[in-house]
């Protein structure tokens, strides 16, 4: 039986809008690699199983933690990555680099941020 690498993603889960298309058209190429634990921007419900292998959980359930970043210092030993993709914003991906610095030891981390229109 093969073990799979936990893959942290970060980025918004509001079905229907451009950053979670993206990330849905990209979980079967990471699930040929990975057990995914989505951070869901966004998302306010209950912790849930998307699909085999993908564990969606919510972000800012009390306020003051827009993006997430601040629940994942704080739960970083719960979590267990081995590797974190955050998707989202130039101007919010600092936030993940500044909370994640002190506790993420050597997990690599990748900052993505799909463009769109002309360039």
């Amino acid at each position: 039986m093969t073990s799979f690498a936990h893959l942290l993603l970060c980025g918004w889960y509001r079905p229907g809008t451009g950053f979670t298309r993206v990330l849905q058209a990209l979980l079967p190429y990471f699930l040929r690699e990975y057990h995914i634990t989505w951070v869901g921007v966004g998302y306010r419900g209950a912790p849930t199983d998307l699909a085999p292998g993908v564990r969606l959980l919510p972000t800012n359930l009390t306020g003051g933690d827009l993006m997430g970043a601040y629940a994942l210092r704080l739960n970083w030993d719960m979590l267990a990555a081995d590797v974190i993709l955050v998707l989202n914003d130039l101007w919010f991906l600092k936030h993940y680099s500044r909370e994640l610095a002190t506790v993420k030891g050597g997990v690599p981390m990748l900052g993505y941020l799909p463009l769109d229109g002309r360039l």
